[in-house]
C-alpha cells in the first residue's frame, strides 16, 4: 500500500483541507480501512483501487465510513497522478454516491460531482450557536439525502463574522454545513 497526505484547496504547504489517501492493490476490511483512517487521525482518508476502467474509491473518518467526500476525492486525484496511475485527462472514481470524475488541466483537477437537493427544512435548534449567528439572520435552510446543511443568512457580512465552535458543530448530526449569503 503507498499513502499520502495531501492538503487541498491551496497551493501552500501545511494549509487548505488534509487528507490521507491509501492506494490500495486489494480490496480491505472495513475495519481495516477504519483502523487506518483512526491511525491517520484526519478528517478523511481516502481508499483508492484499480477496479476496471474506473477506480474503487472510499472515504473514512476516524469513526465512520462517508459517503462523499469533495476534499479526499481531490486529493485521491491528485495522489493517482503522482503515483503514475492517471493516464490521460480523466480519471473515474466508483463510490457510494455513484461515478464521481476529475480531469486534469495542468496543475488544476475539475471534480464533477453529483447535485443533491437540499430540500426545506428547519434549522437544527444547536447549529447557530455552534456557528455564531442567530436565527433571526437566517432568509433559508435545508438539508439534502447525506445530512448536508444549506444555510443562507441575511448579510454578507454575518457569514464574515462566524466564529464557529468546532467541539459545538462536530457534535452536530450533520455531516457538512455550508453557510452562505447575497452578496
Amino acid at each position: 500500500m503507498q499513502y499520502y497526505i495531501i492538503d487541498a484547496f491551496t497551493a501552500k504547504p501545511f494549509g487548505g483541507n488534509p487528507a490521507a489517501v491509501c492506494l490500495v492493490d486489494r480490496p480491505l476490511e472495513d475495519a481495516t480501512m477504519a483502523a487506518i483512517a483512526r491511525e491517520m487521525n484526519l478528517s478523511e482518508t481516502a481508499f483508492v483501487r484499480e477496479e476496471g476502467r474506473a477506480f474503487r474509491l472510499r472515504w473514512f473518518t476516524p469513526a465512520i465510513e462517508v459517503k462523499l467526500c469533495g476534499h479526499a476525492t481531490l486529493a485521491s486525484a491528485r495522489a493517482l497522478r503522482e503515483a503514475g496511475k492517471a493516464a490521460g485527462r480523466e480519471v473515474a472514481f466508483e463510490t457510494l454516491s455513484g461515478r464521481l470524475t476529475a480531469r486534469f488541466d495542468g496543475d488544476l483537477i475539475e471534480l464533477n460531482f453529483p447535485t443533491l437537493e437540499a430540500r426545506e427544512s428547519p434549522l437544527l435548534e444547536r447549529l447557530p450557536e455552534a456557528l455564531g449567528f442567530s436565527f433571526s439572520a437566517v432568509e433559508w435552510s435545508g438539508v439534502n439525502a447525506h445530512r448536508n446543511w444549506l444555510i443562507q443568512l441575511s448579510s454578507e457580512q454575518i457569514v464574515r463574522e462566524l466564529k464557529p465552535d468546532r467541539e459545538k458543530t462536530m457534535a452536530l448530526p450533520a455531516h457538512g454545513i455550508i453557510v452562505t449569503a447575497r452578496s
